[in-house]
C-alpha cells in the first residue's frame, strides 16, 4: 500500500515539500519552518500573531503544517505579483500623462512662434 504522505508530497511538487531535509514532515516547529522558507523566527512568530499563519501547539511546542506555509508563501506571491503589475500600470499611466503634457506644450510653443 503507498504511503499516503509520499503520494500527497508528489501531488505538490514544491521546493519545501521536495526538500531532502523535511523528510515526509507534515509540520515544522517555527525555527525549522522560518529557516526552510529564509525568513527570521521572529517573522513567523509575528505572521502567527497577526493571523496570517496558523499553528498549533503540540507537546509544548508551536508548529506550523507545511501546507499552511506553502499557502502563505502563495499568498505572498500573489500579492507581490499583484503589486508590481499595479506599480507597472502605474508607471505608464504616469509616461503617458507626461508625454501629453510635452506633446501639448510643444503645440503651445509652437503655435506662439
Amino acid at each position: 500500500m503507498p504511503d499516503v504522505l509520499t503520494s500527497q508530497a508528489q501531488l505538490r511538487c514544491s521546493p519545501l515539500t521536495a526538500s531532502p531535509n523535511l523528510n515526509g514532515k507534515i509540520s515544522l516547529p517555527v525555527q525549522e519552518a522560518a529557516h526552510a522558507i529564509g525568513v527570521s523566527r521572529s517573522s513567523l512568530y509575528e505572521r502567527i500573531k497577526t493571523g496570517d499563519l496558523p499553528s498549533f501547539k503540540s507537546c509544548g511546542r508551536r508548529l506550523i503544517r507545511v501546507a499552511a506555509l506553502l499557502e502563505m508563501l502563495d499568498r505572498d506571491e500573489t500579492a507581490s505579483q499583484r503589486a508590481l503589475a499595479n506599480a507597472s500600470n502605474r508607471a505608464l499611466t504616469a509616461g503617458s500623462e507626461a508625454k501629453k503634457a510635452m506633446m501639448s506644450a510643444s503645440r503651445s510653443a509652437a503655435g506662439s512662434a
